[in-house]
């Protein structure tokens, strides 16, 4: 009798993760003979989601609960093109799940053409474009693969863009700015808002498919 040879269970996902490498790589050394602008300040996740936006500072570190379940992550921008940076996934019933937080923009935000990013969320592939409506409103869309959902859909508003903390004003205080964020993803509809409450740290929270809360807080430089 000869025996089937079988794969090791985590092949698929080491070859997977090695190939997303090589696929960003390049995307990398395209992108680095675009000329390297300001960077805007922009959003760089929604509420689950990735945008095709570079985040303003030098990086961020931060950590958030949904439900049981817990993330902490750092990303840094390395050119103002560029991001890198990882994170760490807790589940209660399985081990910590380590990811990549990998993005380059290949395309700049001209007119009429948007913003377009590839990257690696987590362990998923993905390619996002986002856009200007009017002041402090963008639109976000993309695909990703089946790790973070397929379709993406989404959309940001700022409130108050120039109180970066919060402030008080005979006796009242002021509302800093708050980013209102709205998403499709993984066929879930998610809703959340972001609020500075100093420069350097901002506070998250959201509602998930109307069934789990996610709350977090981060500290930017």
């Amino acid at each position: 009798m000869v025996q089937k040879l079988t794969k090791p269970k985590d092949y698929n996902i080491t070859a997977k993760i090695i190939g997303s490498f090589f696929l960003v790589t390049i995307l990398l050394i395209l992108s680095l003979t675009l000329s390297a602008e300001e960077a805007r300040a922009h959003p760089t996740e929604l509420i689950e989601g990735p945008t095709a936006r570079i985040m303003a500072g030098e990086g961020s570190v931060g950590a958030n609960m949904i439900g049981s379940r817990g993330r902490i992550f750092g990303v840094f921008r390395i050119e103002n093109f560029i991001e890198l940076g990882g994170q760490v996934r807790t589940h209660p019933n399985d081990d910590p799940e380590l990811g990549v937080l990998l993005k380059t923009r290949i395309i700049r935000e001209d007119g009429e053409i948007p913003d377009v990013a590839v990257g690696i969320q987590g362990r998923a592939l993905y390619v996002v474009g986002s856009t200007t409506l009017v002041d402090n409103l963008s639109i976000h869309f993309g695909l990703t693969d089946t790790a973070i959902g397929g379709i993406m859909l989404g959309m940001d508003y700022v409130v108050n863009p120039g109180e970066q903390q919060i402030t008080r004003e005979e006796g009242q205080l002021n509302m800093p700015q708050t980013r209102l964020m709205a998403e499709y993803l993984d066929e879930s509809l998610n809703v959340g808002a972001r609020m500075n409450l100093t420069p350097e740290v901002t506070a998250e929270l959201g509602i998930l498919n109307l069934d789990s809360v996610k709350a977090g807080v981060s500290f930017n430089f």
